[in-house]
């Protein structure tokens, strides 16, 4: 079930990693859900196209944890994806950036605040089994 929607979704893989970008309501429950049921971690990234260190961090971490989920919900695009996207962000209390949300069967479970590479990877370590 969990490959079946994620095919569906607009994403990018970068080397071994893969990054599903959170577009609309349907693409959020589609993962939301699938993650529900999974002991995978979902990592939300909150981000932005002007945040440099929001893309960088992604970038250079995406491929080391391929068992891992990683969604990416553009703050500046939240007004044209309608109130549900920005209900997420304000769910998740994504106030700076990058902000960085870790779920595990829906729960959030832990958090990284700003550009933070070495704790972000420690926490992904810690979360991913």
């Amino acid at each position: 079930m969990f490959h079946l929607c994620m095919m569906f979704l607009h994403q990018w893989k970068h080397k071994n990693g893969l990054v599903v970008e959170i577009e609309s309501r349907r693409q959020w429950r589609s993962v939301f859900d699938s993650m529900k049921v999974s002991n995978k971690l979902l990592v939300i990234d909150f981000t932005a196209a002007w945040c440099g260190p929001c893309w960088n961090l992604v970038k250079e971490i995406v491929y080391r944890f391929p068992e891992a989920v990683f969604a990416r919900v553009d703050v500046d695009r939240l007004m044209l994806y309608g109130m549900f996207l920005q209900n997420v962000a304000g769910t998740y209390r994504a106030n700076t950036l990058p902000a960085f949300v870790f779920l595990k069967r829906g729960e959030e479970i832990d958090r990284v605040v700003g550009a933070k590479p070495d704790e972000l990877v420690y926490k992904i370590e810690k979360h991913r089994v």
